[in-house]
């Protein structure tokens, strides 16, 4: 037998075995990191430091959405070219494929600045049941990115509560008590790591000691960008750019 066949033949198992176990552990956890490269990582954190020290360019605005934060207008996508260019290259597509779907598509993206104090938004789920559905359903899978810049503190940005996911009752104070039963995971600004996560799992913003920014990329199934977003224009041009 050809020898070089034998290795393509068990280079190609163990790809499989190995994006296997990051669909296993994608859906027992509820979340992964991977991590932004090259070029585009390059001049997203470059874009993402000037708008935290500089603001934005003309013809954008921060407004603001919650207590404490800021949010980039009118959209992010047209903003520079590297906000998209990142995903591709750290091919992110590929990682929403192989643990979720082949229909998933960009439906939005924020770039948000929050100041120091308490947190805007603690425990909670994108998607919840408390007698009335609330969010998506299937809920939206979220991949957020904290930029280690200057003037950007190395502490904790985010918490998930791991597994939450597989686990919901039926109203806010039991969901919420369970919190203290599940391990949790810590993710902090970082050079490159990105954290991407099913959004129906209890997740909280850590209070800031200092100003940061964040990147956040939404993603849906199409069938539900379809149903719910097609006459919203900056949902509609997303998708067709990703």
């Amino acid at each position: 037998m050809d020898g070089s066949r034998t290795c393509g033949w068990l280079d190609a198992a163990q790809a499989i075995v190995a994006q296997m176990i990051d669909t296993t552990e994608y859906y027992t956890k509820g979340f992964m990191t991977g991590r932004f490269v090259g070029e585009s990582r390059d001049r997203l954190v470059k874009t993402l430091q000037q708008l935290f020290t500089a603001g934005p360019r003309e013809g954008f605005k921060w407004e603001q959405k919650y207590p404490g934060t800021l949010d980039l207008r009118p959209n992010v996508h047209r903003y520079d070219k590297s906000f998209l260019d990142a995903l591709f290259q750290a091919e992110v597509p590929d990682l929403l494929n192989m643990g979720i779907g082949s229909d998933m598509v960009l439906y939005h993206t924020q770039v948000r600045l929050s100041s120091p104090g308490t947190s805007y938004m603690d425990w909670h789920r994108d998607s919840y049941n408390y007698g009335h559905p609330v969010g998506n359903f299937p809920p939206a899978h979220k991949v957020i990115f904290y930029p280690k810049l200057y003037g950007v503190s190395d502490a904790s940005k985010l918490k998930l509560c791991v597994g939450s996911h597989l686990r919901h009752f039926g109203n806010a104070k039991d969901d919420v008590a369970d919190i203290a039963n599940m391990p949790c995971f810590e993710y902090a600004a970082s050079h490159d790591q990105f954290v991407l996560f099913n959004t129906s799992m209890q997740h909280a913003v850590v209070a800031d000691t200092g100003p940061s920014i964040r990147v956040i990329y939404s993603f849906l199934r199409r069938v539900q960008f379809d149903a719910l977003y097609t006459d919203q224009a900056i949902h509609a041009e997303q998708v067709k750019m990703y």
